[in-house]
């Protein structure tokens, strides 16, 4: 078990979680893509790949139906808060993120 896990794993049991199945790509579309169509199918509606909000920027947001799918930057493996952090309620709640959502948190700064 690698530290990423070690530390996801931890904030997903607040919320009486675990993880079932992980897979760990790269940056690369096509790696994640591959990723992804290893555990479903591909056609997901993607919210957003990157956000302004430090730590975090790197985030990506899908949903396939009504599954939500999560790219996780590396940050969330040694800040206690990102942006993991902020979503991750809202999504356990059911509540459907979009963009604007994410867009918002920029308001008053550059990233």
């Amino acid at each position: 078990e690698d530290t990423f896990t070690a530390v996801i794993e931890s904030k997903l049991k607040t919320f009486g979680l675990e993880i079932e199945w992980r897979r760990v790509s790269d940056d690369s579309k096509e790696m994640t893509r591959e990723k992804i169509c290893e555990l479903l199918e591909l056609g997901a509606e993607i919210v957003t790949y990157g956000v302004p909000v430090l730590p975090g920027a790197m985030f990506m947001l899908a949903y396939l139906g009504e599954i939500p799918i999560l790219g996780l930057p590396g940050c969330v493996m040694y800040c206690s808060k990102t942006i993991f952090d902020l979503a991750l309620p809202r999504i356990l709640t059911g509540e459907r993120l979009t963009r604007r959502d994410f867009t918002i948190l920029g308001v008053g700064g550059l990233l």
